[in-house]
């Protein structure tokens, strides 16, 4: 199957979710108020991050599938076996560590009021539950990615998701607002989730072959999932720390100030994400190193040169898009905020490609070693900056964090050939951008701002897209006119 078709599953299949959510986070403010939103968020932080616990056995899995891909269905069956008794294992650990990290924040340095705080705590076992049926559908998800079948993961991934932001909404609206409702409404979604994902696996990666878990395919898995842990890990703790940090140095309403522009910010990241996802079975199951390179680096300019208009017309129109969405529920600040992170994702979204490269090319000690030592500067950054500027801060910090990040992705992984400066053009129109569009009074100014910017990187955008895909959409643009025509 194609790589194209596969990253136009990989869109779509985050696309619908980010259509529902749209509709679904005013409905929250509205039902749940913005206070008990902000400990949703943070309970959505707590399993996203220690979802880490799979130790990184999603990705080694989906590896391993790949690299089976012409071996017998026993082969692939041992890993999987092996693969999702481990997870389970772990899965369990990590909720007992995520109820003990959860009971202490919430009873501690979170600024909630004593109802609220009770109902948060009473809801703890319900968050720690979800949490291992969410582990051990990831590593079902990476096998299924590993035999490339997109179409029913993606499939899977959009009911899902759709279900879990609409569930919580229903019983909010028949039962009331109480965390301990919203919370069991997502652990029937997971569970429902995981049990489908099971059968697909079944018949796609096992063939209904089973097979007694590996003692040497298990040291094989963990040997590589060990410095993706570390990845998966401290990654995520860098992206997620300015949350614990607005809400201990400010107050849950500030984190749904920060959180709700983030979400909408990281939405971003479906662009070079789904072209990744796409890209890593076929460069893991790749001989030709050179060649993986190579796709590699065309993968990175496709993705800068869709996502540079997008950002740019993001930054102009985040003020009148968040007061139509929201009608000004968040303040200003939120308008700052996804304005600055828009940037970071771009950044971000730049590493992508060289980051998948080095783990399909079974070197995810490199990326860990560069996060491990991104941590320290990034927590002191964090800290100085959330306490000057508070969410503002925190956004600054993390787009500072991740000009750094890929600057140091590209280095590893295409050495000499590094070409960000390519995208030196794009990005300092951004930086113009958030100031300028600040300063623009309410008028029809911010529109025609937009639409400059928007044409300045979409010129930059055709000059610097692989001329494989300019000749593609060329051709497919040609064909299209003819057809209409004919």
């Amino acid at each position: 199957m194609s790589l194209g078709r596969n990253a136009t599953y990989n869109v779509v299949g985050q696309v619908l979710p980010l259509i529902v959510s749209l509709t679904a986070v005013p409905l929250y403010l509205h039902l749940v108020g913005v206070e008990r939103y902000g400990v949703l968020a943070i309970a959505w932080m707590l399993l996203g991050y220690f979802g880490m616990f799979d130790l990184g056995l999603t990705r080694a899995l989906l590896q391993r599938i790949a690299s089976l891909r012409d071996s017998t269905p026993e082969a692939r069956a041992q890993a999987f076996w092996t693969a999702v008794i481990a997870s389970g294992i772990m899965a369990v650990v990590g909720a007992v560590l995520m109820y003990g990290v959860g009971h202490w924040y919430i009873t501690g340095p979170f600024q909630i009021g004593q109802e609220l705080r009770q109902e948060a705590v009473d809801a703890l076992p319900l968050l720690a539950l979800v949490l291992p049926l969410g582990i051990i559908w990831g590593v079902l998800n990476g096998a299924l990615l590993g035999r490339e079948r997109f179409l029913e993961f993606n499939a899977i991934s959009v009911v899902t998701t759709v279900a879990a932001q609409l569930a919580p909404i229903a019983v909010a609206l028949l039962h009331g607002p109480r965390l301990s409702g919203l919370l069991g409404a997502s652990l029937v979604v997971q569970l429902v989730a995981l049990v489908v994902s099971f059968l697909f696996c079944l018949r796609y990666v096992t063939e209904g072959h089973r097979a007694a878990p590996s003692r040497g395919e298990a040291v094989a898995l963990f040997r590589y999932g060990g410095w993706i842990t570390v990845s998966a890990s401290v990654a995520p703790l860098m992206s997620l720390l300015d949350r614990f940090l607005i809400g201990s140095l400010a107050n849950a309403a500030a984190v749904a100030t920060y959180a709700v522009p983030a979400q909408l910010a990281q939405r971003l990241n479906i662009i070079p994400n789904s072209l990744s996802n796409a890209l890593f079975p076929k460069l893991s199951a790749e001989q030709n190193r050179a060649h993986a390179t190579a796709v590699s680096h065309t993968s990175t300019r496709a993705a800068g040169a869709i996502m540079a208009p997008l950002v740019i017309g993001g930054i102009c129109l985040m003020g009148p898009f968040l007061a139509l969405w929201l009608r000004g529920a968040l303040g200003r600040d939120a308008v700052t905020v996804g304005q600055i992170l828009l940037i970071g994702w771009w950044l971000n979204g730049l590493a992508a490609s060289p980051f998948t490269l080095l783990q399909a090319d079974g070197r995810p000690r490199a990326t860990g070693l560069l996060h491990l030592a991104e941590l320290p500067a990034y927590c002191a950054l964090l800290w100085c900056l959330t306490l000057m500027w508070g969410a503002v801060g925190a956004a600054l910090a993390f787009s500072i964090r991740c000009a750094i990040d890929s600057l140091a992705m590209h280095l590893l992984a295409f050495g000499r050939r590094l070409d960000l400066v390519v995208f030196a053009l794009p990005t300092a129109l951004m930086i113009v951008a958030v100031p300028l569009v600040g300063a623009l009074p309410i008028s029809p100014l911010p529109l025609a701002t937009a639409a400059a910017a928007i044409a300045i990187s979409s010129g930059w955008a055709w000059r610097v897209v692989p001329p494989s895909v300019r000749q593609s959409l060329i051709g497919r643009a040609s064909f299209l006119l003819r057809r209409r025509h004919a």
